[in-house]
């Protein structure tokens, strides 16, 4: 570890850089480098300080296969573009029109044409991490919901809410990855992150298969508010706790005579708690 004395002038405080890394990165007194505060405290100093240039993309898709052209105006909003459009080789119908919606979540931002899918991307997304914990509140009030007896209008509204943060995680996490700007997050947090979102977008998913089962809609509500806490804390005992409770709804499950219709739920949250631990043990290598 190279260690260097910190100087002061009037109200600034400064440190000389190492000669050796300014002549490897071709630093001059010209050059800029770029100032970012990691998740633990510490300061990073990076030779190239690019700034956030999205771009404007353009596609052309010779493709009449609306499922194919779908994943690519999914994948197109995901990342950090200004615009995107995309001209495609068939007449767009109003079904292709509602099927996209539905896959974008309700987020009505993409504009089509006659041949063509436009969009001017103007959401801004916040910090992965406030948006995870948005979404499990979220499915915490859809599971209230449900235990009210609401209608089926909004339970499908909280479910398009749901699937709509998962998306808006992923492009956070995309967004993150590729310019380091919008998150103080750890590359490896912001994987496990994503990981969880998946994860939670399939337990959510097989809520609604739960209308009957009152003991286990009361059980997920209860780990879901266990799962804020769980992340927040983030050590061995917490995951373990969340880990058996996460047990006991599994046996819950098998023990329901339909249970084949809800085994999907067991996989998801099984799923949940290997991200969990395996983030746990990231935590623990670390500290």
């Amino acid at each position: 570890m190279d260690i260097r004395n910190v100087q002061k002038s009037g109200n600034t405080y400064y440190i000389y850089l190492p000669a050796s890394w300014c002549k490897q990165n071709n630093i001059s007194t010209k050059s800029k480098v770029a100032l970012e505060t990691s998740s633990e405290g510490n300061l990073l100093i990076s030779p190239n300080a690019a700034e956030r240039k999205e771009s404007n993309l353009f596609l052309n898709i010779k493709e009449h296969d609306m499922k194919i052209i779908n994943k690519f105006i999914v994948a197109s909003y995901l990342n950090p573009v200004k615009s995107f459009r995309i001209q495609v080789d068939r007449k767009i119908t109003s079904l292709d029109i509602l099927d996209q919606k539905r896959l974008l979540g309700g987020i009505e931002v993409v504009e089509f044409g006659d041949n063509q899918i436009m969009c001017e991307s103007s959401i801004t997304v916040e910090d992965p991490g406030v948006l995870l914990k948005t979404m499990i509140k979220k499915m915490a009030n859809m599971l209230n919901i449900m235990m009210k007896g609401s209608s089926a209008e909004l339970l499908e509204r909280y479910e398009e809410e749901i699937d709509r943060s998962n998306m808006l995680i992923t492009k956070s996490v995309i967004t993150a990855l590729m310019f380091r700007t919008s998150s103080k997050l750890r590359n490896i947090d912001l994987f496990y992150i994503s990981l969880l979102s998946k994860n939670l977008e399939g337990v959510a998913d097989n809520f609604l298969k739960l209308k009957k089962q009152k003991n286990l809609q009361q059980n997920c509500l209860d780990l879901m508010n266990l799962l804020v806490k769980t992340i927040e804390e983030m050590n061995v005992q917490s995951t373990v706790k969340f880990a058996k409770e996460v047990r006991k709804i599994e046996l819950l499950i098998d023990r329901q005579s339909n249970s084949e219709r809800i085994i999907p739920l067991k996989t998801y949250l099984g799923q949940l708690v290997d991200t969990l631990v395996d983030w746990t043990i990231t935590q623990e290598i670390e500290t």
